[in-house]
């Protein structure tokens, strides 16, 4: 399905990932390091976007989160996701960048 360029700069959830893009690069954003494995499918930034829509939505799993998602092609669009990710990697992820922020502080 094609989304107009309109339909995606009127929502307001656009303004809040691009406010959240600008805070991620200046704050959070780490510098390429080496790591071993594969390279990650879903960007930091990405994932966290999905967790802010499913608050913004009162999404309370992660499974529901999952099929929203997969139903709003405006919101994967703005997101920038081509797949949308299974709820296993939701929680995986989510404890990651929980765990990288703790122990950055």
């Amino acid at each position: 399905m094609i989304v107009t360029l309109n339909k995606i700069l009127d929502n307001p959830f656009y303004a809040i990932c691009k406010k959240l893009q600008k805070v991620y690069e200046k704050l959070i954003s780490k510098p390429n390091t080496k790591s071993v494995g594969r390279p990650k499918k879903y960007s930091d930034l990405q994932i966290i976007q999905c967790l802010l829509y499913k608050v913004m939505n009162k999404i309370y799993c992660l499974r529901e989160l999952e099929w929203k998602l997969t139903n709003d092609i405006i919101t994967t669009k703005i997101i920038g996701l081509s797949d949308i990710p299974d709820h296993s990697t939701f929680c995986i992820r989510a404890k990651e960048i929980e765990k990288s922020q703790v122990a950055d502080c």
